[in-house]
């Protein structure tokens, strides 16, 4: 009995995990709606960090499921879908009226979007180290760092964001897999880094360094994926 209980605990924990970063998602937005921003956005970072580690988990126990996969995809529509576009309504663009409101919901639906044609590839196994598209918690990252600084920056810019980077995540741009292969996982934990810097120490020097960091990384990601298609780009027929 005590076995078949702990088969069942070790089955089950990247679900319970998916499903408290989708809590942590949810939570956020009723942070947001009470004006507490900072708490908000640290409810998303521990969204993006139970995203990263389910996933590690389930692959190092033996227990990766297309169920897991399914959940994880809906956690995501949630935590960076969902969230990330009220919290940016909520501390900026809500001056901007129903403009405002359509652009937080162009990310959404472009979120949505992203994350069913995932689902699509991994079911078809097109999946890779290197993404098509922004990721949804990449996008989510970005919106987080524009909010950090909403005080000091346009409402408008925070539009262009949300509509610039709901066209980036059903692009076609390389974006990193961190999955080990590829680009280094290194970049992702100094990346992380640099974002609790400018959440603690919010101004123009820290924005612009995770800005110039974030750039730098994207560039060799492009670098990297350019190199592992052109092997099979010239032995490709046609």
């Amino acid at each position: 009995m005590d076995k078949l209980n702990f088969a069942g605990l070790k089955r089950h924990t990247p679900n319970i995990i998916t499903v408290t970063g989708m809590g942590c998602g949810f939570f956020s937005i009723l942070a947001s709606q009470r004006g507490a921003i900072s708490t908000a956005l640290l409810l998303l970072l521990c969204a993006g960090l139970c995203d990263i580690f389910d996933g590690k988990l389930a692959r190092i126990l033996g227990t990766s499921s297309r169920f897991g996969g399914e959940l994880d995809s809906l956690a995501d529509a949630i935590s960076f879908g969902v969230a990330p576009s009220i919290i940016l309504y909520n501390a900026s663009l809500y001056r901007l009226a129903w403009f405002g409101g359509a652009c937080a919901f162009f990310f959404t639906a472009m979120a949505t979007y992203r994350l069913a044609r995932f689902n699509l590839a991994s079911a078809e196994h097109e999946r890779g180290d290197v993404f098509r598209g922004f990721s949804t918690p990449t996008a989510a990252m970005f919106v987080g760092t524009f909010v950090v600084m909403s005080d000091r920056l346009p409402s408008e810019l925070g539009a262009f964001y949300a509509v610039a980077l709901g066209g980036l995540m059903v692009s076609h741009v390389p974006c990193p897999a961190f999955k080990g292969a590829g680009v280094s996982p290194i970049y992702l934990v100094v990346g992380l880094f640099f974002s609790l810097v400018l959440f603690l120490w919010p101004n123009s020097w820290t924005y612009a360094w995770w800005n110039l960091y974030t750039g730098f990384v994207l560039c060799l990601t492009y670098i990297v994926s350019s190199k592992k298609q052109a092997p099979s780009e010239a032995t490709s027929p046609g």
